[in-house]
């Protein structure tokens, strides 16, 4: 057995710099090509992890980045290599036992704490390995690990005093030594191409002074081919840096400056953290763009990577990102509080570049419109920009006046692609407006489209967002899960890759379909999967990561995993604190989600404290009267309903349905879901003509707003039932169970716990019309399905003993008295709270058990 590796007669970068003194621009220059080598590791979907000054060789033609003996797959990459769980456990506690991998004097400061190695700790470590090449010394101070891992937490570079470099050198290497990754370059290669700026930068002020002696030495200068071909590389590397740069029409110092100044001036109290959080986003996303439209360039004049149509599909899809990001700049220049609440989600959600770097992708996308027809084309792309810009930040009436006109002039063009662009717009605002029957049919016809077309990117997005509209807020579950089929075969046929967040949307909302469809355990494993997508690619702190763990700490709560939920809604409550701010609106659902676990805990008082802190932050930040004030009261409203004080519970239920009756209209469901909390209340106030007159109040709405066959109205229906019920009208309430059973088997499936309530509810029915024979069929198909869940249900008591009574009715006095006991034993544990149905239930027993 042998090794044959390539000889590579030079020196390590360290031994390079000892050989002889070395001026800045030379090892600025010779540290650009490693750069360059770098990115190629990372573009292989790989990470270093030891750059340093012993690992890059230098001769006097090449420049080599080596020594891959820890190099790891990239968190977020896919480069079709399996990491074993094994493995990466292995990673992990390497990391968080101190045993680390690499050299410490080199680490990013998120090494020291646990963190995992990705691109942006190998460019940390590179403008160390950069530093202490310019200065001789390295940027951190520490005698022992301990306090060296302290000076590179705190952010505090030494001040060097053995040689002066330009500034703009000093800003790059500023940059890429900052504390939070997310400060620092996009990529290496943007970091490069900052490195060489600041070379062309002196080259040009040098220039005049090269000119007067040109003359003198020019007979005695022999310009030979390999000098022309440096100089002929420079000038097609300068042209690609200068396209890149373009981007600074639309995102610069003064544009930044100005949208700081809006931000703050709406004197919200959390615009300083707006501020904090997305100005660095907006700023990293313009050097990504400018790294991927210099990237692309470099790969067509200089590398010879691309071809003519890689770069057009490449610059088309830059483009319209870059249009994308000035419609959302124009909004935050003119900012009020809407902006603001909405700042750091739609600067974090930017469109990804990616893309627009991946030319096989591309290639499977379809092509640019022809260049003699992008003039209107693009018009039409502004507008379509700017409606989602208003959309991002919540303007929704004008986002769709201007969708619709983009609409209707895309109608007019004849452009497929742009036609079905359009359509994507006017569902996803129909959607955030609550109207998901318009949203559905535009999102339906872009689908189409882009299947005609084979956008297959377009296909993928649109068929995940339906799988929410349709299969949650429709409630059809198995025609979003269809969707979700669709969306799986678009991503399959274009492989991950960019497209992992439309992998995790898949899995988010078809985990919101299981939940809705009473599946919590497939949600809870949907809702981990797309988190794990999110925080692979994303980052433990992007902020979508907190909109998933909300979703995951509620389905935990459903499923009596109280620990479980709390620590993932803590998680995205201290995500949304550090993104938005403490009394940013985006905490209070985590708020009210956290007060549903305390009050489902019986933790009643911690309950109405944290009801009343998401309450607060909502009134202060959103005004007296938004809904989501609304939502806040009714918590209280059903804390106080609990603990049985509905002297104030009554008015908080009264207001929320002001609110929301103001807000949102007298049709809205939530309208009707506030008139449900305020019947439920009169009932257990015993006023059942009060009761039900807001329950029949509620239907009308909930059938028109939801749809005749939706679960919140057979909710609606097993209300009105069980009033009519409390007032002996037996053959009144029938057709309203019998409704609200169909319903609900039929849209929630047979198994679930509604199913069973409708089946109780109608079997007593059949009881009290001595229809004993129907009354137990009905009844013992409840139990079976109560039984099937864990833990005692609401209404499985009852339901016992009305099959006991049923059964005795019927001569099966041994199984009545079997079902009589287990009844009255569940009511006897439930304590204070069963004691009166225990003493009714022991009567009955007593009875039946010595019969006269």
């Amino acid at each position: 057995l042998f090794i044959a590796m390539e000889f590579f007669a030079g020196a390590s970068l360290r031994a390079w710099l000892r050989s002889r003194s070395r001026l800045w621009p030379e090892v600025v220059e010779v540290f650009e090509r490693a750069l360059w080598g770098l990115n190629a590791v990372h573009q292989a979907g790989l990470v270093h992890r030891d750059f340093k000054p012993d690992n890059v060789l230098v001769t006097d033609d090449a420049v080599k980045v080596a020594d891959f003996g820890l190099a790891k797959g990239a968190p977020a990459a896919s480069d079709g290599a399996s990491k074993t769980s094994q493995a990466a456990d292995v990673e992990q506690t390497l990391s968080r036992t101190g045993a680390w991998v690499g050299t410490p004097a080199y680490f990013a400061p998120e090494l020291f704490e646990g963190g995992i190695a990705d691109a942006r700790s190998d460019q940390f470590a590179a403008c160390v390995t950069l530093f202490e090449a310019l200065y001789d010394e390295r940027p951190f101070l520490g005698g022992t690990l301990t306090e060296l891992a302290a000076s590179v937490r705190s952010g505090r570079i030494v001040t060097p005093t053995k040689v002066a470099l330009p500034p703009a050198l000093r800003r790059v290497l500023a940059r890429g030594l900052a504390v939070e990754p997310s400060r620092r370059f996009p990529s290496v290669a943007a970091l490069a191409a900052a490195l060489r700026s600041c070379r062309r930068s002196r080259r040009r002020r040098r220039v005049a002074a090269g000119l007067l002696v040109g003359g003198a030495i020019a007979a005695a200068t022999f310009v030979g081919v390999e000098h022309r071909a440096r100089v002929d590389l420079a000038e097609r590397t300068q042209a690609c840096m200068a396209e890149g740069g373009a981007i600074a029409d639309v995102w610069n110092d003064d544009v930044r400056t100005r949208v700081r100044a809006s931000l703050l001036a709406t004197g919200v109290s959390y615009a300083h953290t707006t501020v904090t959080k997305s100005i660095p986003m907006l700023d990293a996303y313009a050097d990504a763009w400018q790294s991927a439209r210099t990237g692309a360039c470099l790969d067509a004049t200089v590398r010879k990577l691309w071809s003519a149509d890689d770069v057009d599909r490449s610059l088309w899809c830059l483009e319209q990102r870059s249009m994308a990001l000035a419609s959302l700049v124009e909004q935050f220049e003119s900012a009020d509080t809407a902006v603001v609440n909405n700042a750091v989600n739609a600067a974090s959600n930017l469109r990804g570049l990616q893309l627009c770097r991946d030319a096989d992708l591309l290639q499977r996308l379809p092509a640019p419109p022809d260049p003699s027809d992008r003039g209107p084309i693009r018009e039409v792309v502004q507008q379509l920009s700017r409606a989602a810009a208003l959309e991002a930040i919540a303007d929704l009436d004008d986002a769709l006046v201007v969708a619709r006109t983009a609409a209707t002039r895309a109608e007019s063009l004849g452009h497929p692609s742009l036609i079905a662009a359009a359509r994507v717009s006017l569902g996803v605002i129909h959607s955030r407006k609550g109207d998901y029957s318009a949203a559905e049919q535009a999102m339906e016809d872009a689908y189409f489209s882009a299947i005609e077309t084979r956008d297959l990117e377009m296909a993928a997005a649109q068929s995940v967002q339906l799988i929410a509209i349709v299969g949650k807020y429709q409630a059809r579950h198995n025609d979003g899960r269809r969707w979700g089929r669709h969306a799986e075969a678009a991503l399959d046929e274009l492989g991950i890759g960019p497209l992992a967040h439309l992998r995790a949307g898949q899995l988010l909302n078809l985990g919101l379909v299981d939940s809705s469809a009473g599946d919590y355990a497939q949600a809870k494993t949907a809702f981990e999967r797309a988190l794990a997508i999110w925080e692979e690619t994303l980052g433990p702190y992007h902020p979508n990561l907190a909109f998933a763990l909300n979703n995951l700490g509620s389905v935990n709560t459903v499923l009596g995993d109280r620990a479980m939920a709390t620590t993932q809604l803590e998680r995205a409550l201290a995500i949304k604190e550090e993104a938005f701010g403490v009394d940013h609106p985006h905490v209070v659902s985590t708020l009210f989600a956290l007060g549903n676990v305390l009050q489902i805990s019986g933790a009643y008082e911690q309950a109405e404290q944290m009801y009343r802190r998401g309450l607060d932050v909502a009134e202060r930040a959103l005004g007296p009267d938004h809904p989501d004030v609304a939502t806040g009261l009714s918590n209280l409203g059903s804390v106080y309903q609990t603990i049985g004080d509905r002297r104030q519970a009554q008015p908080l239920y009264e207001r929320a349905l002001s609110i929301r009756e103001s807000a949102l209209g007298g049709d809205h469901p939530e309208v009707a879901r506030t008139l449900y909390n305020l019947g439920n209340l009169f009932a257990s106030a015993g006023d059942d003509q009060q009761a039900l007159r807001v329950f029949e109040r509620a239907l009308p709405i909930s059938e028109k707003a939801l749809g005749p066959e939706h679960p919140d109205v057979a909710a609606s229906l097993n209300n009105i039932g069980t009033i009519r019920v409390s007032a002996g009208d037996y053959r009144g309430a029938k057709p309203y169970y019998e409704r609200a059973l169909v319903i609900w088997e039929t849209a929630l499936g047979p198994g679930r716990i509604e199913v069973a309530t409708a089946l109780g509810n109608l079997g007593e029915v059949h009881a009290a019309l001595d229809d004993p024979q129907q009354a137990r069929a009905l009844l013992e198909r409840a139990l079976v399905i109560f039984t099937s869940h864990p833990g005692i249900q609401d209404g499985e008591l009852a339901t016992r003993f009305a099959l006991a009574k049923s059964l005795a009715a019927s001569g099966d006095r041994g199984r009545a008295m079997t079902e009589a006991v287990a009844a009255a034993d569940g009511y006897r544990a439930a304590g204070p709270d069963g004691a009166e149905q225990f003493a009714a239930i022991e009567a009955w027993i007593e009875r039946h058990r010595h019969p006269r």
